[in-house]
């Protein structure tokens, strides 16, 4: 506690960003702390050596920002993150030397509430410091401007379905295949015949009676896998059509985010690959490298590859004007977080197919860019206050899309 007093009587910068920096290393706190230094905007104002110490800092310096260490004794980094965003929310970087970046534990840290992940593997690196130095200094100072809201323990997604308009139960004529006769089922689910009692369907899944009618696509940066995490789970698999996710990720990171996305949402949650159908009720996620697209044959559509892009269009702008071309009005473009401009163009088209453009508010974001740019250059952009109310808005966007209702 002397040590943590002593470095916030050292740090009395006017305007510059408070910061405390949690970890059992002192070598590592010393390395932040003269990183820091040079720049004038951030100030350390204070250190904690546990997350029961950086908990009780927390109260006395109010932090702007949280670094923090996700191996610690007494009380780990992860623990005292989940504590932190119940009871005091602030934008937390978390660091670890055991866990890299694009991991399930990774992603666990962005789930509880971490704004970003930083793996220490890098500090190690000589050749490569004066690029961490500046990175490190970007992401605090953007973390400092974003809005972090308080975690419940245990999110209940039944309270947000509660809310949502109820579609009228589904009426359907089916012929008996063994004798013919016609019989009308309400619903969804085992079915039998009422002249000779065969069974006419067994529930499997809500897609089974249901067209792709609408398709609802994500783009973003790297970044915006936090706000993923917090919006994927939110959105149930009763609510129809497709939903395409690609972002500027690494394949292999991509591929971790599908099978830890798959784990904890209703939804069925697959990684794009060229040739699969796009089947009502499930989410293709894809990297930016696979540079996907929407083919069209006939009644089907399919995944496929770009095999030339246009000037001045990525992978995220091609994605969204191939769904765009397909489904005109019934089409959502979504933009998350982002450094680059990659989604801007292809949400244009969107918007000029009638479809619907949604963006993230840019304070919810840790790469507002993208966001700021669809927002100026886009009419009509509809702007969620944070990831629960886009979760909402996408979910009323498919209820009005499968049910023949305006959208929006």
């Amino acid at each position: 506690m002397v040590e943590a007093m002593a470095v916030a009587k050292t740090s009395s910068n006017k305007g510059a960003i408070p910061v405390l920096v949690a970890d059992d290393s002192i070598v590592f706190r010393r390395y932040l702390r003269d990183i820091l230094a040079d720049f004038e905007t951030i100030t350390i104002g204070g250190e904690a050596k546990n997350g029961i110490e950086a908990l009780d800092m927390v109260l006395k310096v109010r932090p702007k920002v949280i670094l923090m260490d996700m191996e610690m004794p007494l009380m780990d980094g992860m623990t005292a993150l989940q504590h932190l965003m119940i009871h005091c929310p602030t934008p937390t970087i978390m660091f670890s030397s055991l866990t890299s970046e694009g991991t399930f534990r990774a992603f666990d840290a962005l789930k509880n509430g971490a704004v970003d992940f930083i793996s220490k593997d890098l500090l190690f690196d000589e050749s490569r410091q004066d690029v961490f130095k500046k990175m490190l200094f970007a992401r605090i100072s953007s973390a400092a401007k974003m809005k972090v809201h308080s975690i419940e323990p245990v999110f209940d997604m039944s309270k947000m379905q509660d809310d949502m308009p109820k579609d009228e139960p589904v009426t359907r004529v089916i012929f008996c295949e063994e004798c013919g006769a016609r019989n009308i089922v309400e619903g969804i689910g085992a079915a039998y015949c009422s002249q000779c009692g065969d069974v006419l369907v067994e529930y499997h899944d809500v897609e089974i009676f249901r067209r792709n009618t609408h398709v609802t696509i994500f783009g973003g940066g790297e970044d915006s896998c936090r706000n993923l995490l917090n919006i994927i789970p939110r959105l149930g698999s009763e609510q129809g059509g497709s939903t395409i996710v690609v972002i500027k990720a690494d394949s292999v990171h991509v591929d971790t985010l599908t099978e830890y996305l798959d784990a904890i949402s209703p939804l069925k949650i697959l990684r794009a690959r060229e040739g699969m159908s796009l089947d009502s009720g499930y989410c293709y996620v894809a990297s930016t490298q696979d540079q996907i697209c929407l083919q069209q044959f006939s009644t089907q559509q399919t995944l496929g590859k770009v095999k030339q892009s246009l000037d001045g269009m990525g992978s995220i702008d091609m994605a969204m004007a191939s769904v765009a071309a397909a489904f005109k009005r019934k089409c959502a473009g979504v933009l998350l977080s982002g450094n680059e401009l990659d989604g801007v163009r292809g949400a244009a088209d969107i918007a000029a197919n009638g479809g619907e453009v949604l963006v993230l508010n840019p304070d919810e974001c840790l790469s507002p860019r993208l966001i700021g740019a669809a927002i100026e250059k886009i009419k009509g952009v509809r702007i969620a206050t944070d990831e629960n109310e886009l979760a909402r808005m996408l979910m009323e966007f498919c209820r009005q899309a499968r049910t023949g209702d305006p959208i929006f």
